[in-house]
């Protein structure tokens, strides 16, 4: 891969990791790359076969396959790929090795970025997966799967916090779900109703 090519793609993750206008306005801490990258990566070298690659990734039953060479991360392997390399090599299929399709124009990531900006320059690569290092070694992988699992988790676990201030809440009368359904009525607010009826 040419160094620039690879050197573009790291000044552009420095970029969108520095903007923190691009960063959502809510007061709720984004979580970091560390925090949600899949630490057990799974690699693979250069010379072995794509064939070799798409009987792991079903095996393992994982989404990506790091390509190393030696220390060095050379690039990244998706499954989501495979079906376009089938289809455009398909009669030379039996010879292709890894060397041959991952892209290496990918340079990985730092582990101390927001996973909100990890989404965003994956969303605008057209990538599913980047490799994660730190000084150079391979740390980790990121998929836009971990990150939307991580941020699903979290919102959750902050609605949750929110619903048990609402409860424990003498002022709040009651609160609903997104579609409007009431969710919570303050026990005191019944009481009164109950009175009122009499």
């Amino acid at each position: 891969m040419a160094e620039e090519e690879k050197q573009k793609f790291s000044d552009y993750i420095k970029q969108r990791a520095v903007c923190p206008d691009q960063l959502s306005s809510s007061s709720h801490d984004w979580l970091m790359v560390a925090d949600v990258m899949t630490r057990d990566v799974q690699t693979i070298t250069p010379e072995k076969t794509l064939t070799d690659a798409a009987k792991i990734m079903a095996e393992k039953k994982i989404s990506c396959m790091v390509v190393t060479d030696g220390d060095a991360v050379k690039g990244i392997v998706n499954v989501s790929d495979l079906p376009e390399i089938i289809v455009s090599k398909g009669d030379q299929l039996k010879d292709l090795t890894v060397g041959d399709v991952v892209n290496e124009n990918i340079a990985g990531i730092e582990p101390d970025i927001s996973a909100l900006n990890a989404s965003v320059i994956l969303e605008n690569e057209g990538i599913k997966s980047l490799p994660v290092c730190k000084d150079d070694e391979l740390v980790g992988v990121i998929t836009q799967t971990d990150i939307f699992k991580a941020i699903k988790k979290s919102l959750h676990a902050e609605e949750e916090k929110h619903f048990d201030l609402l409860e424990k809440s003498k002022s709040s009368i009651f609160t609903t779900d997104q579609n409007g359904v009431i969710t919570y009525v303050n026990p005191t607010v019944m009481l009164l109703l109950d009175n009122t009826d009499r």
